[in-house]
């Protein structure tokens, strides 16, 4: 699931989540507190996976270059160690 996504589908559930509370009048019984507590929770997910996404893309980079220099150096060997001709 890409970083764009899992920030849509948190914003859904926060928007779902609202829109029930306040459907249902249960606003007040939350109290403020506990409603903004709930949502900064939410936000804290969000936020710890779009740092995951980020980390995950870092890592996949890194063993691009890394593959791409064992590539690099298994061809230096290989030629190397080939006969000369000469």
């Amino acid at each position: 699931m890409s970083l764009q996504e899992n920030g849509e589908l948190l914003e859904k559930e926060l928007r779902m989540q609202e829109e029930s509370l306040v459907n249902a009048n249960n606003k007040e019984a939350w109290g403020a507190q506990q409603y903004s507590e709930l949502l900064d929770s939410w936000a804290t997910k969000r936020d710890e996976a779009l740092l995951l996404e980020i980390e995950k893309n870092f890592v996949a980079q890194k063993i691009e270059e890394i593959e791409a220099e064992l590539f690099h150096l298994q061809s230096k060997i290989a030629s190397s160690s080939l006969p000369s001709g000469t």
